[in-house]
């Protein structure tokens, strides 16, 4: 009927929605502005995809799915091919993402966005709760242990989904970075 849908998020801390736009049948040349179809909430780090509407135009299919990202830990197997007792180490409803190891092998240092924005924290592999290492309203990832293990080196980035644009480091034991 001269509409094309797609599924578009429009910032980082909004969810998926679906969208139309009208377009010419002849051309595809744009008839409209796009305009939001739906208000969907709880919907982030995803979409909706495998789109099919019927031929009269009345109902639409659709494969809407959520992926949330959760830190594991599991013993390694058979040489490294295989993994036995995983268990989930990060509980919090956010997404945690693990870079690197602490030296001395307790703990796990990672990236969450649970304080809406990608901060740094640390768990130790025995805990519940996670340590905060770096909190700021932009955006940090990609925790490492220095080589001499004496800081975690970390990227920044003033929003989410824009290239780092400083290196920083805050010292393993706590301090500002």
């Amino acid at each position: 009927d001269g509409r094309i849908l797609f599924s578009m998020q429009e910032s980082d801390s909004r969810p998926f929605n679906l969208w139309e736009i009208r377009v010419d049948a002849a051309t595809g040349r744009p008839l409209s502005e796009a305009r939001r179809f739906t208000q969907w909430s709880g919907f982030n780090a995803s979409g909706a995809n495998n789109l099919s509407i019927t031929a009269d135009g009345k109902q639409l299919a659709l494969l809407r799915s959520n992926v949330r990202a959760d830190v594991y830990l599991a013993e390694p197997v058979a040489g490294g091919k295989a993994m036995k007792n995983p268990r989930r180490l990060t509980l919090e409803e956010s997404d945690d993402a693990v870079w690197d190891w602490m030296a001395d092998s307790r703990a796990v240092i990672f990236e969450s966005n649970r304080n809406r924005n990608n901060d740094l924290f640390k768990q130790n592999i025995s805990q519940t709760e996670a340590e905060t290492i770096v909190v700021s309203p932009e955006q940090e990832g990609h925790p490492g242990l220095s080589p001499d293990g004496a800081f975690i080196l970390y990227l920044v980035s003033e929003k989410s989904g824009e290239p780092a644009t400083r290196l920083m480091r805050v010292p393993v034991g706590g301090g500002p970075p």
